[in-house]
């Protein structure tokens, strides 16, 4: 539940920290999650977060959909 806008700080393995504003959030089917362009590396840099959305599902013991976050570098 994050707000377009929200910025979030991602701490490096050097020590560095690095800044992203929210720019997308979209909920998607798991069986639809496109993975080859959620993982591409063409374009701009960003971050894409996914973590699991919508209704619990106990048969699967799992969500039914995952939850998409895109946030862009601040300078």
């Amino acid at each position: 539940e994050v707000d377009l806008g929200a910025v979030v700080t991602v701490e490096m393995a050097d020590g560095s920290s690095a800044s992203y504003e929210i720019v997308g959030r979209e909920t998607v089917a798991k069986d639809d999650l496109p993975t080859a362009e959620i993982f591409d590396r063409i374009g701009p840099e960003r971050l894409t977060m996914i973590t699991c959305g919508g209704p619990w599902r106990s048969e699967a013991s799992s969500y039914r959909d995952n939850v998409v976050v895109v946030a862009t570098p601040l300078d």
